[in-house]
């Protein structure tokens, strides 16, 4: 408890999730270092996310080098992300376990806010220090490839949420994009920029996606899109 504490301030053992821990120490073998390492791993997972990745414990429990994303990259994210989103936009080329430890740094320098929801832990940034992060970003004028990975990640997070909507996944996936809000918003707001039909296009297919999904991001973009659209259709304009 001492260590889990140490790693995650405010953890308690909770009936809630006494079962899971007592399985994580039961596949470790109540071995002392092992539990050690997977302790460590709550500082970016949560204690379920960690006893589903210990199907391969080797790589779970390998301490990367600690590499990036930097603040720079993950500051592309609008409100809180999940480590999938980490992966998909700023894990380009990483291993699982860099991502990991690279993600549990930026929590141990305060430049990370680690959040759970339900079994899945969160990360969000705090306003000042996204603004810096992406002010280095631009001057290492990378910040366009970031936004452009973000809402293609984006546009396919929507497009698996529409596939699998009329199923058992429904109710986790309305949690989700109600989440992810913030970033969906900011995916359909990179498009709206571009000023070619494509961006307009897919704009258009991720509001509709948005909509059959159910994500109230949907609502205040559907107007912008639908004026960017009718002014382009207007000669003179």
């Amino acid at each position: 408890m001492e260590r889990a504490t140490a790693a995650v301030p405010g953890f308690e053992l909770t009936d809630e999730n006494r079962p899971t821990i007592t399985r994580i120490c039961q596949r470790l073998e109540g071995l002392p270092l092992p539990i050690e390492l997977a302790v460590a791993r709550l500082q970016a997972l949560s204690s379920d996310q960690v006893l589903q990745r210990l199907t391969d414990r080797h790589r779970l429990l390998t301490v990367g080098s600690r590499g990036a994303p930097t603040r720079a990259q993950v500051s592309v994210f609008a409100g809180v992300f999940e480590l999938d989103d980490a992966n998909g936009i700023c894990g380009l080329g990483m291993s699982p376990e860099d991502l990991l430890d690279a993600l549990a740094s930026l929590v141990d320098k305060s430049i990370l806010i680690r959040e759970e929801s339900g079994t899945t832990v969160c990360f969000r940034m705090l306003e000042t220090l996204r603004e810096y992060g992406r002010e280095k970003a631009e001057d290492a004028a990378e910040f366009a490839d970031l936004r452009r990975r973000h809402h293609d990640w984006y546009q396919r997070l929507v497009v698996e949420a529409e596939t699998e909507w009329i199923s058992a996944y429904q109710l986790e996936w309305i949690t989700r994009l109600e989440r992810e809000n913030s970033n969906l918003r900011e995916a359909l707001e990179f498009r709206l920029a571009g000023d070619d039909d494509a961006a307009i296009e897919s704009s258009l297919i991720m509001t509709r996606r948005c909509c059959c999904s159910g994500s109230s991001v949907a609502g205040s973009t559907k107007d912008a899109t639908g004026s960017i659209v009718h002014s382009r259709a207007r000669p003179g304009i």
